[in-house]
C-alpha cells in the first residue's frame, strides 16, 4: 500500500510552457531535479528569491551529506566540526559567539561544546561576567586539521568547475546573505 499523500505510477510535471507532462515513477530526489530545471529554464535572466533559497537548499543538503560521511570516517558530526572550526578561528570566544560563527542556537552550541569538552577536544574557562571562554585543546587542534582536510577533499570536486573570480564573488554574497539573515 502507498503512504497516504503518494500516488504510485507516472507523476505529472510542470512543464516551461505551463503543460504537465507525466514522467515514470522516479525517486524524490530526481523529482525535484526534473521540477526545478523545468522552473530555471523558464525563469528569467534574475533568478527569484524562492530559486535562491530552494538552491541554497539544495547546496546545503547535498554538501552537508558528503561532509557527514567523510566527517564519520573521524568520529565527528558536522556540528562538531563546525564547533571546532569556530574555536580554531576564534579561540577565547564565548558560547553564544560561537553559536552565532556556526548558525546554531545557544542551547545546540552549549551541548556540542559539553560533548567535545568531554572527548578533551576543548578547554572552557571563566570569561566577564558568566561568559565562559573555549578553547582548542593539543587533541583538538589536530583533529579539526584533519577535520578540515576531509571537507576540503569534499569541496574541491563540487566547486571544480568555478574560477577564481567566482568563488570569490560566491564567498561575499554568501557572507552578505549571512549577516543579512542575523538577528537584530
Amino acid at each position: 500500500m502507498a503512504a497516504q499523500g503518494f500516488r504510485r505510477g507516472p507523476v505529472p510535471v510542470p512543464c516551461p510552457t505551463g503543460t504537465a507532462r507525466p514522467i515514470e515513477r522516479a525517486s524524490p530526489s530526481r523529482v525535484y531535479v526534473l521540477l526545478y530545471t523545468a522552473r530555471v529554464s523558464a525563469a528569467q535572466d534574475v533568478p527569484s528569491g524562492v530559486d535562491v533559497a530552494m538552491l541554497l537548499r539544495r547546496a546545503q543538503l547535498r554538501k552537508q551529506l558528503a561532509c557527514e560521511a567523510a566527517l564519520a570516517e573521524v568520529g565527528v558530526t558536522l556540528p562538531q566540526w563546525g564547533m571546532l572550526y569556530a574555536v580554531a578561528a576564534e579561540p577565547d570566544s564565548s558560547t553564544h559567539a560561537l553559536a552565532l560563527f556556526i548558525g546554531q542556537s545557544d542551547q545546540s552550541a552549549g551541548a556540542v561544546v559539553a560533548r567535545l569538552e568531554q572527548r578533551g577536544l576543548l578547554e572552557r574557562r571563566p570569561g566577564a561576567g558568566k561568559a565562559i571562554l573555549h578553547r582548542l585543546t593539543p587533541d583538538g587542534e589536530k583533529l579539526v586539521r584533519r577535520c578540515n582536510t576531509l571537507v576540503e577533499d569534499v569541496m574541491t570536486p563540487l566547486l571544480a568547475g568555478l574560477p577564481d573570480r567566482s568563488l570569490r564573488a560566491l564567498r561575499t554574497s554568501l557572507q552578505s546573505i549571512a549577516e543579512a539573515a542575523l538577528p537584530t
